[in-house]
């Protein structure tokens, strides 16, 4: 799996010619090797570890690591910085707009006409 991942990353900054995206797609792929990596080294130092400190610190690194992953994927939904390195094209709704007397009545109240 971290193969896909590592070769579709490569080939995905091979074909943007922008400097911004190329910078975020080297930002993301460092912190989610990183991610990617975190358990394999986990192991390895949990083996030299004492049995009645191996859970603790196993889970407490876990979750740290578990919780900046997450903290970058919010941090990456934000507006302000992505909108730069994606093109705001726009929206259209999901659903076409209903111009009658009806929907406007049904719009006042939650529940429809009382």
């Amino acid at each position: 799996m971290y193969l896909y991942f590592l070769v579709e990353l490569v080939l995905k900054f091979r074909q943007q010619q922008q400097r911004e995206k190329r910078y975020y797609l080297l930002i993301f792929g460092i912190v989610y090797t990183i991610w990617f990596l975190y358990l394999p080294v986990m192991v390895v130092i949990a083996t030299s570890i004492a049995e009645y400190y191996r859970y603790k610190i196993v889970q407490g690194v876990s979750l740290c690591m578990q919780t900046a992953a997450y903290s970058f994927m919010v941090f990456l939904q934000l507006p302000a910085p992505i909108s730069k390195f994606i093109r705001a094209g726009k929206r259209t709704p999901l659903l076409p707009k209903v111009e009658t007397e009806q929907a406007e009545e049904d719009s006042l109240t939650p529940y429809g006409s009382l």
